[in-house]
This record gives C-alpha cells, structure tokens and sequence, in this order.
C-alpha cells in the first residue's frame, strides 16, 4: 500500500471507467460493482496502494462497497470541459509539448461533512461555494494522489459506521507546481490547475509519505466516478 514509484502510480491513476448500459436511476445513480471484477479491482488496488488493508495481521480498513455513478450530464460536462483544455493548449506557445499532458486523472476526494449524495446527485456536481478562501491553494476543489491523504477528509455515515470518499476524474491538464498560497484564484496563465505536494501518515504506521494534491477552480473539470464505502 506503499508508494514506490512515479511509474507506478501511473499505472494507478488512469484508465477508461466503464460505460456500459446501466441500471441506474435519477434518484440512485450509484451502481454497485461486482467484487472480484476488473473494475473493482482497479479502483480496490489504487485504494489499498496508500492504505492499509492489514497492519500486525489484523484489518483495519475493509472496502463495503464501491459504486459507479452514472450522472450523464455532469460526466458530459466534464468531457466538454477535458475538449475545451485540450485544444487550448495545442494552440497555446507552451513551452511543454501539448502530446506530453496528462489531461485526466483519477484522484481522491473526501467530502469532509458533506454527505456525497450531495455531490453526485446535483447537477454540476462540485460547488466552489463549499470551499474556504483560507484552504492552502485558495478557494478551490481539491483532489489527491494517495487514498490515504483524502481518507482523513473522507465523510463519516453514522447511521452505517462507515466513511466514504469518491475517486473522481479531474481534467487537471497543464499543472503548475506551487507552494502553498492561499491567494490563489485560478492557475497562472498557460496553466489548467495547481499541484503540490503534502504529506501524510497512516494510523499505526510510523512513517510520513507523500501525496501530489491538485486544485482546480472550476467546478465542471472534474467528475465524481466512483464512490467508495468502507469501515476502519
């Protein structure tokens, strides 16, 4: 569950999400996986890469259930978004070759004290008015690398004893990396979103690791595709 390499995160922070016909509905958009399937597994692996399953042989942190979310007008959204960032910067004077940006990734995101349906279910998904001008990069929607950073921000269900967070596609595109400022507003010019890095530790470990965070600053550039559900 440990961070080895850049490379093998990249193995960890992107592929296709399913599209297939669903059985979803306005009023539940979430759609369970099957255990075991190849879905499931991806997003399960890229959990337990930064969390622990087991520490000293005894669990700590089982996954109950992960769910697809099938919203199609906030995934549009999204993909009019990823098009927009895209062909501005093939046609920007970047230094950084256009074919080198990794436009999408799939990064964490803990809800903190909002329930996630209220996420999922609202058009637009992610407001900016929920976040603080006093967050570290500014008032912005924030996502992370490693589970384990966004696990501390993830929401707590009382009525179910367990917390969940989402893993979401976020069209970060050109990043610019930044140290902490909380007077940023939108990335500087030729930039699509802010990263830096943070670090984190896992409870019953000893150890610090590191998480590259990502900010954005416009709500439809990212899209809450997967909610995950576990008790610790």
């Amino acid at each position: 569950y440990v961070l080895r390499s850049e490379e093998e995160y990249k193995t960890f922070s992107y592929w296709r999400p399913s599209s297939h016909d669903t059985l979803s509905s306005a009023d539940n958009p979430l759609i369970p996986l099957k255990i075991g399937d190849e879905e499931y597994l991806q997003v399960s692996n890229y959990f337990y890469l930064t969390i622990p399953k087991q520490i000293g042989g005894k669990v700590v942190n089982q996954i109950v259930n992960i769910s697809r979310i099938d919203h199609p007008e906030n995934s549009q959204l999204c993909e009019t978004r990823l098009e927009e960032v895209r062909k501005r910067q093939i046609n920007s004077d970047s230094t950084m070759s256009w074919i080198e940006i990794e436009y999408k990734k799939l990064l964490w995101h803990g809800t903190g004290d909002i329930a996630p349906h209220i996420i999922y279910s609202t058009s637009g998904a992610w407001n900016l008015a929920y976040s603080s001008s006093q967050n570290l990069w500014g008032r912005g929607i924030y996502f992370a690398s490693a589970a384990g950073y966004s696990a501390g921000y993830s929401y707590n269900s009382t009525s179910s004893g367990t917390r969940m967070m989402f893993l979401a596609e976020v069209v970060v595109g050109n990043s610019f990396p930044c140290n902490e400022n909380a007077f940023i507003k939108v990335p500087p010019p030729g930039y699509d979103s802010i990263v830096g890095v943070k670090t984190f530790s896992i409870p019953g470990l000893t150890h610090n690791y590191p998480s590259l965070n990502y900010v954005i600053y416009d709500n439809a550039r990212a899209f809450p595709t997967y909610l995950i559900e576990w008790k610790s």
